[in-house]
């Protein structure tokens, strides 16, 4: 009983939808809604298909990690409940109708799956308390707000897998950093005994987790980061995203076939790096091992016009140069672009860049175009497909603001793990290897990490930022 106390399950739709309850109060600006047994924010707005944030602004001092209480009064628009019948029986919204889930992701319905999501929300630094419920005002920490994202997202994949038939149980866990929270969750997280964990974020975390589940071949998904060198070694961890060494390779193997295949002249720019990142150091150690490849290093000392006039002579006008700059520093880049700018009206000229270029705000991403920068990534998310359209206005609905590429993420991941859940036996989660499929916005390809039992996604997008002024987005591998 301690310890059913001591949690703070963030959401936990496992209940049926309940009767709606309003107390009809004509004079008032808003009616109001007696929460019963293990209702949320997010279940209310379901049931009644009153926005999150709509629910917010009614309500000063709740966020959407505000716990509610039995009998708890909640404000919501009158206008909403005028058109509603009093003790009716609602069904859930449908958060992704009208956005196709592909064929191989829809489970059987005659299986059953338990899932658990472990991830940092640290809501007690935001001074939440179960014996006040949302008497106090709090506010999301700004280092939980990317969490949050892509919590959202999976939330509506797996209501979304729930929807089309499938028997999904979720529980969510907030565990904040470090393993202390963690450690206080262990015994209820076994006990639950989950067919599948998404999370923790942290590899600490995710080490801590690994050694202490009593069943050890419950697969853990670990999402949103690509550190890894302590958890390579658990043959049930599945990395979402590509390690450092193997993107490398990869980029340099694309490059190696456009030279091959193509004829392509590859330089390597060298800005003198002050201190690179582990993804920079290996991208350099891959590119400049190819035996075609030519050097120019920046001049400090000179301007760009001068460097530009020492690099010409590198580059060839039959060809495409393509030029790597391995940086994920904006300002070093902001060094390298002008130079290369110098260039593209006598050579054809694509710029080679790194993931964390798509979120540099202070470089005209006009010369992004004017470069045919090509980027590799493994998560992207095109604003303006159909897709994205779609899932935009149902994820608007749910909550009130236009989905990040991490809530599509999220998405994506709950939804390809969820229904994969049902095709395979517990603890065959080897089977994945060589598994190739894409998502609504992501694609998956899962091969062993090097030095390790663990699987990666191996998977990624090639983004270009056309010299046509078009965005192209392709599968890279």
């Amino acid at each position: 009983m301690r310890n059913t106390m001591r949690r703070f399950i963030l959401i936990f739709f496992l209940a049926l939808v309940p009767a709606l309850c309003f107390a009809q109060v004509s004079e008032q600006k808003y009616e109001e809604y007696v929460v019963k047994s293990k209702e949320t924010i997010y279940s209310i707005s379901r049931s009644t298909g009153v926005k999150v944030s709509d629910i917010l602004d009614c309500n000063p001092g709740f966020t959407r990690l505000t716990k509610l209480q039995l009998g708890q009064i909640v404000k919501l628009p009158k206008r909403v409940v005028e058109l509603m019948p009093e003790n009716i029986v609602t069904t859930p919204i449908d958060p992704m109708k009208g956005v196709v889930i592909p064929a191989t992701f829809v489970p059987d319905s005659s299986g059953k799956c338990v899932v658990a999501v472990m991830l940092p929300f640290y809501a007690r630094e935001s001074g939440f308390s179960e014996s006040e419920g949302a008497t106090v005002n709090r506010k999301i920490p700004a280092k939980a707000e990317q969490f949050m994202q892509f919590y959202e997202g999976a939330l509506i994949a797996l209501d979304s897998l729930r929807n089309s038939g499938a028997h999904i149980e979720y529980q969510v866990f907030d565990i904040g950093r470090g393993v202390d929270l963690l450690a206080q969750e262990m015994e209820a997280l076994n006990k639950l005994a989950p067919d599948m964990i998404i999370g923790p974020v942290y590899e600490e975390q995710a080490k801590y987790l690994c050694d202490n589940l009593w069943d050890k071949s419950t697969p853990v998904i670990y999402p949103l980061s690509s550190k890894s060198s302590s958890i390579r070694e658990y043959g049930n961890v599945v990395l979402l995203n590509i390690s450092d060494k193997a993107l490398a390779n990869e980029m340099a193997m694309w490059m190696r076939n456009e030279i091959h295949s193509k004829g392509a002249n590859l330089v390597y720019l060298n800005i003198g790096n002050n201190k690179m990142s582990n993804l920079a150091y290996q991208v350099k150690q891959s590119v400049t091992a190819i035996p075609e490849l030519v050097t120019y290093t920046w001049n400090s000392a000179i301007d760009a016009d001068s460097n530009a006039t020492l690099m010409k002579p590198l580059l060839r006008a039959d060809v495409e140069n393509y030029c790597v700059v391995t940086t994920e520093n904006q300002a070093e880049l902001s060094r390298a672009l002008p130079i290369l700018l110098l260039c593209k009206d006598e050579f054809k000229v694509t710029l080679v860049g790194l993931p964390d270029w798509q979120t540099y705000t202070l470089l005209d991403v006009e010369n992004f175009y004017r470069l045919n920068t090509t980027i590799f990534t493994y998560s992207y998310t095109d604003g303006a497909s159909n897709e994205m359209t779609n899932f935009s206005r149902k994820f608007m609905k749910y909550f009130g603001y236009v989905p990040s590429n991490l809530a599509c993420k999220g998405f994506d991941t709950a939804l390809f793990f969820g229904g994969m859940a049902f095709k395979m036996e517990r603890g065959e989660y080897n089977t994945l290897q060589g598994v190739a499929e894409s998502g609504i916005f992501s694609t998956f390809k899962f091969m062993p990490v090097e030095d390790g039992n663990a699987l990666e996604n191996r998977a990624l997008f090639r983004v270009t930022y056309g010299r046509d002024y078009m965005l192209h987005i392709n599968k890279a591998n």
